[in-house]
């Protein structure tokens, strides 16, 4: 019963992204709806999100970003601080993507639920967990930049943003590899080094910068 729930959360998720990166559902939506599927009881939290997918008209009374936005790839731990995300849409960029334990690198495909015995449910959870998108955590760097590849064509991502903790050592030490595979595939990379989820102007004088810069040279 509870891996069949969470399959159908699952399942309304993939639905709410999609509408969130066709336009349909706003930035702001979408990453609310993402957190509270994430922290309430999960059969309140399915109804919530079916209602809005019967209704996605309004969820979009505010467009993240001008179709003609530069589209981001975000990389992040838990998840990507709401200050950031703000910021470069306010500088007609748009995330397509967000790399994070909450996002991306979240289990996205259901369980199967045919098994006989719980020995055999409990093997099916292990799998889908294991073979999950991963994170540096998972220590496999071939089959990490590889699922990176994918997203940025699969997006049709433009340019990247790594926004990491300063003490973030799994992250900061996998970032000169994924740095120099991105450029390969021709997508600039800034790395912000973070205290908290706080946005310096420091932090703002660069993210502004990187965007400019990446839209002039396209």
């Amino acid at each position: 019963h509870a891996i069949a729930l969470y399959n159908e959360q699952r399942n309304l998720l993939a639905e709410l992204k999609g509408q969130w990166l066709a336009g349909s559902v706003n930035t702001a939506t979408y990453r609310r709806l993402r957190q509270m599927a994430l922290t309430q009881a999960p059969t309140a939290a399915n109804q919530r999100l079916r209602r809005t997918l019967e209704a996605p008209a309004e969820a979009a009374e505010a467009p993240s970003a001008p179709p003609s936005a530069l589209r981001l790839l975000l990389l992040a731990e838990l998840a990507a601080p709401a200050g950031l995300v703000r910021l470069v849409e306010a500088h007609r960029a748009r995330v397509v993507a967000e790399d994070s334990d909450l996002d991306e690198q979240g289990l996205r495909e259901p369980v199967p639920v045919d098994a006989e015995t719980v020995e055999e449910l409990l093997a099916a959870l292990a799998h889908a967990y294991l073979t999950k998108p991963p994170g540096p955590r998972m220590r496999d760097l071939d089959r990490r930049l590889a699922y990176l590849t994918h997203l940025v064509e699969e997006r049709d991502a433009q340019a990247a943003v790594c926004a990491y903790g300063k003490f973030c050592d799994l992250h900061l030490a996998e970032f000169p590899s994924l740095k120099a595979h991105l450029e390969v595939l021709g997508i600039p990379v800034l790395l912000l080094e973070l205290e908290d989820e706080a946005i310096s102007g420091q932090h703002r004088t660069r993210v502004e910068a990187f965007i400019e810069m990446r839209r002039e040279s396209l």
